[in-house]
């Protein structure tokens, strides 16, 4: 499902026919009266054809598009997952401005593994689930490119292995961690004795030993946040820190995967 959010930046289709040549001037007009094809659809008047000369485009005009890719320069992913016992697991992306502004949203019908999934994939079902089935889905949808992508789950840094887009682990504060960690056993429900505890994929800072699938990650401090890397990518460290720069300090980056979680609860209540 998508949902259009910047109409400004994807300004509807001009709906003039533009295919259609204009007629040929009959015998004796002078063709210098005729306007062109090209010329702007703005009327100019002219008295005993002493026409106004065509000025051009003003030196300091900017056109508008240009305007608008100096505004949204920067644009920063966030990719997180919903998991719901009842239903299966959720995904969600959400593209902002840096001025925290939505540029695009999208998001997954359910994906439930099955009980011969869950055994045959063991520990590296979540990695697989969340980067190849989930991220990669939602990352192809997008009409803008990000400049960095960031994930508040440790396994959805799998999703940097199906994408040339640096990918970071947002970690989270101690207090943070165990509110959001209630927050996941309210919105999970239902029964399901097949499925294993969820264990707590959204690492918190002061972990001795940050790790995914039993491989270290490496950590990198931007701001006032801390950020990690899985072991392919820790090359991306100084990309990461280049694109982000200043606009780490004066935002929060757990924010938004808040806005996805209602986002996809919303969504379900209308689709219910």
């Amino acid at each position: 499902m998508t949902v259009p959010l910047d109409p400004a930046r994807y300004p509807a289709k001009s709906t003039a026919d533009h295919s259609r040549q204009p007629s040929p001037p009959a015998a004796g007009v002078d063709r210098s009266d005729q306007p062109s094809p090209a010329s702007p659809s703005r009327a100019v008047r002219s008295d005993n054809h002493n026409r106004r000369p065509n000025r051009g485009p003003q030196p300091n005009a900017e056109p508008p598009r240009k305007k608008q890719e100096k505004a949204g320069k920067l644009a920063i992913g966030f990719f997180t997952i919903v998991d719901d016992r009842q239903h299966g697991f959720f995904g969600g992306y959400l593209l902002l401005a840096a001025t925290g502004r939505p540029l695009e949203f999208h998001c997954t019908t359910p994906v439930r593994p099955t009980r011969a999934q869950r055994i045959l994939y063991g520990a590296t079902l979540r990695p697989f689930l969340f980067g190849d089935r989930i991220g990669r889905t939602l990352l192809d949808r997008t009409r803008r490119r990000a400049d960095v992508v960031l994930v508040d789950l440790a396994e959805a840094l799998a999703v940097g292995e199906h994408c040339d887009i640096p990918v970071a682990l947002v970690l989270r504060s101690q207090s943070d961690a165990a509110r959001q960690g209630g927050e996941a056993e309210q919105s999970a429900g239902g029964d399901d004795d097949d499925r294993p505890a969820d264990h707590a994929s959204h690492l918190a800072e002061g972990d001795s030993c940050s790790s995914v699938a039993g491989q270290s990650l490496a950590e990198i401090q931007l701001g006032r946040h801390r950020l990690a890397l899985s072991p392919e990518s820790q090359d991306d460290g100084p990309r990461i820190v280049a694109a982000l720069g200043s606009w780490a300090e004066r935002f929060d980056m757990l924010e938004p995967f808040q806005r996805i979680r209602q986002a996809i609860t919303e969504a379900r209540k209308t689709a219910a």
